[in-house]
């Protein structure tokens, strides 16, 4: 928790950036200036014209400012709450792995931890609750955890969107059949859908209930635009890292599906119902993604494609690669890892690497890691 704790305090909100984390740092800021009182904050955020549906980033943010309007602070308490399950989540697929490693468990352990990494606290209350689903999913389905299910529930309280994950979870349990070839079917026809008409969307939208009206612009075509200019100016490293993201996921999911469930090896019952659970969210994410923010629920999906292929690769199931695939894989999760490094460089500093919790607690360093380093080239 310390270690989370110091990475939080290590958070930089450059000036002038449009990252979520700068609306939080400023919305401190104001908060201990102002000194408002929970009665008139809360009224505020919550009333008809205010945009808030969830109780964790507020009431945090509203608590720290009763002592300090260092954001050091704020982001700190951010790391440990995200720390927490982050840490638990990589544990147990650490535990699935031999002991001494080789170069693709390596990387395939450091691209999992880097699917949801600790530094996407710059959008904390979206992150923190698919990582606490994330390890709900994994209480209930993987340790046999009944607590799961409060991990299932709680990201209702950190951001409203998880209520379709909790959603589609139910349909999953419900549902009368889990025939793995006709969810793997749906994964891959979903993953080649074409773009989704927004007109269609935005009827049913309406017909959701005003708490959740205020994410109407979601859909606007002013939006949408927006997103696709903003795709189409990512640097070359960038748009390869989505590329290979994309097909290396499927390429996972195809694997595990022909090379265990094809020959029929149905014997591990847990794997198996498992493995259905994350075709139906992998299938559910491929159509989210024809909306606008709605590939943030691949985060979700690619957390448990990764875990189930580590799994498949562990010696409970004993599944093997070719060497000539391993080092194509290598070389590919090595770029993805760097370039998922090169991102969170945009928001930690330095100091990460030369401070120490008293020096980054009062000193809000500005000055993102990246620019740092070109600083010094």
């Amino acid at each position: 928790m310390m270690i989370s704790f110091f990475f939080g305090t290590s958070f930089v909100v450059a000036p002038g950036s449009l990252a979520d984390g700068t609306r939080y740092a400023n919305e401190l800021k104001q908060l201990h200036d102002l000194q408002v009182p929970f009665g008139d904050y809360f009224s505020q955020i919550y009333s008809e014209d205010g945009s808030k549906l969830d109780i964790y980033q507020p009431l945090l943010t509203w608590l720290v400012s009763r002592f300090t309007s260092y954001y050091q602070w704020l982001f700190g308490f951010f790391s440990i709450v995200f720390g927490f399950f982050w840490f638990k989540s990589i544990q147990l697929v650490r535990g699935l792995m031999p002991d001494r490693i080789n170069s693709l468990f390596l990387l395939l352990l450091l691209f999992f931890a880097f699917i949801n990494p600790i530094w996407s606290i710059n959008g904390v209350r979206m992150w923190t609750a698919v990582g606490v689903f994330f390890y709900g999913l994994l209480n209930v389905h993987f340790l046999g955890n009944k607590k799961g299910y409060l991990f299932l529930t709680l990201p209702l309280l950190i951001h409203f969107s998880l209520i379709i994950s909790l959603a589609l979870y139910l349909i999953y349990r419900f549902f009368p059949t889990k025939n793995i070839t006709l969810l793997f079917t749906l994964y891959v026809l979903t993953f080649f859908v074409g773009e989704l008409d927004l007109g269609i969307i935005r009827g049913y939208f309406e017909l959701l209930p005003g708490a959740v009206q205020s994410r109407r612009s979601y859909l606007s075509e002013e939006y949408v635009t927006g997103l696709k200019e903003n795709v189409e100016e990512f640097a070359v490293h960038i748009q390869l890292y989505l590329f290979l993201l994309k097909y290396l996921i499927i390429v996972l999911v195809s694997w595990i599906y022909f090379s265990f469930f094809s020959k029929k090896a149905r014997q591990f019952t847990k794997f198996s119902r498992f493995f259905a659970l994350v075709l139906v969210f992998s299938a559910f994410s491929n159509l989210a993604s024809q909306i606008p923010s709605g590939g943030r629920f691949s985060v979700l999906s690619n957390l448990l494609v990764v875990f189930s292929f580590i799994w498949c690769l562990s010696g409970n199931i004993k599944r093997h690669i070719s060497m000539a695939y391993q080092n194509i894989a290598v070389c590919i999760l090595l770029f993805i890892v760097i370039v998922q490094i090169r991102i969170g460089a945009d928001y930690f500093g330095a100091f990460l690497f030369i401070g120490n919790p008293m020096v980054n607690l009062f000193n809000q360093d500005t000055t993102p890691f990246v620019e740092f380093i070109k600083a010094l080239l």
